[in-house]
């Protein structure tokens, strides 16, 4: 399977951390909403997630925190949902149920 062409722009180039930075979680965003709106599933994204990150020659253990990442912002809540502000989707500020208290509450 080939990965989508935006998909290397959502990782840091040296570290290769899924939206570390703030304008790999702006392209990040962008593309899990790409891949909702083609109904493309999380079994593909993280597959094209493992295919790139193996081809760049990461670790197995590295891949697997990548893929946690990518699973967390893929499900349901924060990131892909667009009536909740991106500013207020910060990775640690995640709960369990993929969105934070203080978007529920607004």
């Amino acid at each position: 399977m080939a990965y989508d062409n935006e998909l290397p722009g959502c990782f840091g180039n040296n570290d290769l951390i899924f939206a570390g930075h703030p304008l790999d979680a702006d392209r990040a965003f962008n593309w899990l909403g790409s891949l909702r709106k083609r109904h493309i599933g999380l079994a593909a994204v993280k597959e094209q997630v493992r295919e790139f990150l193996t081809e760049r020659g990461a670790s197995a253990a590295h891949i697997d925190e990548q893929l946690s990442k990518v699973e967390r912002r893929f499900g349901p809540g924060c990131w892909t949902d667009p009536a909740i502000p991106r500013r207020r989707c910060q990775p640690s500020r995640l709960d369990a149920g993929g969105i934070t208290a203080q978007a529920r509450s607004h």
